[in-house]
């Protein structure tokens, strides 16, 4: 399912907007398969969302094969 978000074509998200977040809770996760993980990232670059040197190294959870990467939104 997540493959079929991804490849789609019709994601175009508009540009964040982080000037307005309260920064003790500007985070966005991703949680997931670590293939899925990187894959995420890159489209999201893709799409101007984050740039992929901005996110922390995908490391392994609890969870056999599942990765976490977080990106700490800037503050503006």
């Amino acid at each position: 399912m997540a493959e079929e978000f991804l490849s789609g074509g019709d994601f175009n998200p508009p540009a964040p907007n982080f000037a307005n977040l309260d920064p003790r809770w500007n985070r966005v996760i991703l949680i997931g398969e670590p293939n899925w993980v990187l894959t995420t990232i890159h489209q999201l670059y893709l799409q101007g969302f984050a740039e992929v040197g901005d996110w922390g190294q995908p490391l392994p959870t609890q969870n056999p094969g599942e990765a976490i990467a977080v990106l700490k939104c800037p503050r503006v």
